[in-house]
């Protein structure tokens, strides 16, 4: 089943890949800036929100991204049920997952555009945009090996094909 969730790691995940890596690119605060401009997010219909109190941190979300971010557009009935146990056990409702504290009772956005409630993925984000550009190679079949760099620059990948 692919339910479209569109979800990040937590803030002490990327931190601790970070201080592993001994590289603060993997930082949390890094990478938030890239998150962002990854989606496009577009709050939940009034409905939506209304019966399952969602919230949302709009600092937490990009607005001009490639992929498109929203919530469903139907509630079940029996989310209600699982609402009511999540307080009865005392487990606290999140604002927002994307701020980096999935911890608690959250709303998970999906990947899907909020005009037609299709699914939004990187073919349609990131490839069918470029796809005419010439210095664009799809390769079927193929794993890159090794990114080659000039100094700071990437100027190739050296790539076997897997077929």
């Amino acid at each position: 089943m692919n339910g479209k969730i569109f979800v990040r790691g937590s803030k002490r995940d990327h931190d601790d890949w970070s201080k592993y890596l001994d590289d603060p690119g993997w930082g949390w605060s890094s990478l938030l800036e890239y998150f962002k401009k990854s989606e496009t997010f577009t709050p939940p219909t009034e409905s939506f929100r209304q019966q399952g109190n969602v919230t949302w941190d709009m600092s937490a979300h990009g607005t001009s991204g490639p992929i498109h971010v929203t919530f469903p557009q139907q509630f079940f009935p029996s989310i209600k049920y699982l609402l009511a146990a999540e307080r009865a056990l005392g487990i606290p409702a999140k604002r927002d997952p994307a701020d980096g504290d999935p911890v608690g009772s959250i709303w998970q956005p999906t990947s899907i555009h909020p005009n037609d409630y299709t699914r939004s993925y990187s073919k349609r984000g990131h490839f069918d945009p470029a796809r005419t550009r010439p210095n664009l190679h799809l390769l079927a079949d193929t794993t890159v090996t090794r990114i080659l760099f000039d100094g700071q620059t990437a100027v190739g990948v050296e790539v076997c094909h897997t077929g």
